[in-house]
């Protein structure tokens, strides 16, 4: 039986398939890739073994692709005709989970010592100090937008949940 997959992205004449199976395994995925570049009017197929993908550079309909990869026993793909699309409300919460569990990792280093927020505001004080020193202050730094940015998302209300 050949491994699901789903299309990760789509637009005309280009689409992504993950297959999670294939994921970390740049032999089997470089050669579903080469077998699907047999498919008539696939121009090119790049794979990136660290996230199981397969990047697809086309002239012809991605349907016909998909049902070619499954012809060929390579891959399946239960519901073709959908496109995953990012939803901004799991985006904000997957960015405010990944602060939320580096505040916890840092506070578990350092025996509750010091939070994500301490290490931002010694970051930006180091960073602006240096700024000053070297006579390059000016326009907004990177780093302050970073921690405004920073703000606005633990800030957010979670309305997602």
């Amino acid at each position: 039986m050949p491994p699901e997959a789903f299309i990760a992205y789509s637009s005309p004449g280009r689409f992504r398939v993950r297959i999670p199976a294939l994921k970390g395994n740049p032999a089997a995925l470089g050669a579903c890739g080469e077998k699907c570049a047999a498919c008539p009017g696939v121009e090119t197929v790049d794979t990136n073994a660290a996230t199981g993908s397969l990047l697809f550079l086309h002239r012809t309909t991605s349907v016909a692709i998909l049902d070619f990869a499954r012809s060929k026993d390579l891959f399946v793909v239960r519901e073709p005709g959908r496109a995953l699309k990012p939803d901004p409300a799991n985006f904000r919460r997957d960015v405010r989970e990944t602060f939320k569990n580096a505040d916890q990792q840092i506070r578990k280093l350092t025996g509750g010592e010091m939070d994500l927020s301490g290490v931002a505001i010694v970051a930006l004080i180091g960073a602006g100090s240096i700024q000053i020193l070297e006579g390059s202050a000016g326009a907004l730094p990177w780093f302050a937008a970073f921690w405004y940015a920073f703000n606005l998302v633990t800030k957010t209300k979670e309305t997602d949940q």
